[in-house]
């Protein structure tokens, strides 16, 4: 069996719409999280381990989450919980990770929401990001941080 030289996992906790991505000497996959039991959340990390040698070097960033203006509670609440579960997982299965606030990994890549910017026109420009890194693979909206975070991460490696 060979093993990955390395893994990254991009992890966006996402309320309503998260997404894990992971990404292996340039394989890139991408889980959704919406209406996923936690135990097959978690088994995404420990699933993508198995291709983890002696060698392999491992780190996941996640964004870091907090309760943002005009969320409601029970939103919020939501996003703090997965956040919160989602670096359980990490520590669980034992990868190093790093947490970046939103405009902390986009300025990696540049990225400034304009203010005239619409939520869905900002993550149609962070997917063309994504989509030209990646241009072998769909990378859907939903999934475009996520798949931003795992190259972050990567950029940390190699």
């Amino acid at each position: 069996m060979s093993y990955a030289k390395y893994i990254t996992f991009g992890i966006d906790p996402g309320s309503s719409s998260g997404a894990i991505t992971t990404i292996t000497d340039n394989a890139v996959e991408i889980f959704g999280m919406v209406k996923k039991t936690e135990q097959q959340i978690e088994s995404t990390f420990s699933n993508m381990l198995l291709q983890k040698g002696p060698e392999t070097i491992v780190l996941a960033i996640i964004e870091r989450v907090s309760a943002m203006p005009g969320q409601g509670s029970v939103s919020g609440f939501k996003f703090g919980m997965n956040y919160g579960y989602l670096r359980g997982c990490l520590v669980a299965n034992r990868i190093p990770f790093r947490d970046y606030m939103p405009k902390e990994w986009q300025k990696y890549y540049s990225m400034v929401r304009k203010k005239t910017e619409s939520d869905k026109e900002w993550k149609i420009r962070l997917q063309n990001v994504a989509q030209n890194l990646y241009p072998n693979k769909d990378i859907p909206l939903y999934a475009a941080d996520s798949v931003l975070l795992a190259h972050f991460a990567k950029s940390f490696l190699i």
